[in-house]
């Protein structure tokens, strides 16, 4: 039945592409869980140190003996704040990255054994 298709030879030849493309799910999977476990823990720090931050700027506001001073207060706050998201933003973004690298990873090199086996070559 499969003896048509170049590189296997049997049944057993594609049942082990198949069982390798399955575990290379599997994991590509898992790694990306474990990516989106990282995201969940950024998000959470992020948001842990804006409410800190802004508690403070705010206690600070209030204790201001001046207007003038509470504006500084504030807007030192506000450039601090976009500084903040901007740099969490950027560490999504490489999270993220690292998440998608990791989880191709597995779906690659399955992708490469079967592309060896189909072309006659030992796969790796």
């Amino acid at each position: 039945m499969f003896k048509g298709i170049k590189g296997f030879e049997g049944l057993e030849d594609f049942q082990a592409m198949s069982k390798g493309g399955t575990e290379a799910v599997v994991a590509s999977a898992a790694a990306w869980t474990k990516g989106m476990q990282n995201v969940a823990n950024e998000v959470t720090e992020n948001t842990r140190k804006a409410f800190e931050n802004s508690s403070a700027a705010a206690e600070k506001a209030i204790a201001a003996k001046s207007v003038d001073k509470a504006f500084e207060i504030q807007s030192k706050f506000a450039k601090d704040s976009i500084e903040a998201y901007v740099n969490g933003m950027t560490r999504m973004g490489e999270i993220f990255t690292e998440a998608a690298k990791q989880a191709y990873k597995p779906l690659e090199a399955q992708a490469g054994k079967v592309g060896a086996k189909v072309n006659g070559k030992a796969a790796a």
